[in-house]
């Protein structure tokens, strides 16, 4: 691992809090407040479940049904790990 990769990864984000986003552009969508040290930043549901994804295709975590992420593409739209 590079210094820059081995930084970036030591470098973790805590839950700070989560509320529901609902704009007229992107929809509703539950919207995680994350905190890196002095840091805060926000994170949405479908970029949570982008991770999740690309965590299943490297077998990090349980496959989950095909239906289950057919259900959620129909709600949050089709999306590339």
């Amino acid at each position: 691992m590079k210094k820059r990769e081995r930084e970036i990864f030591e470098n973790r984000a805590a839950l700070g809090s989560f509320a529901e986003n609902d704009c007229d552009n992107c929809g509703l969508s539950l919207v995680f407040a994350l905190r890196c040290g002095d840091t805060e930043f926000s994170l949405d549901l479908p970029t949570v479940l982008r991770c999740l994804r690309i965590a299943e295709d490297e077998a990090c975590v349980p496959e989950l049904p095909d239906g289950w992420w057919d259900m959620m593409e129909c709600r949050y739209g089709p999306w590339e790990p």
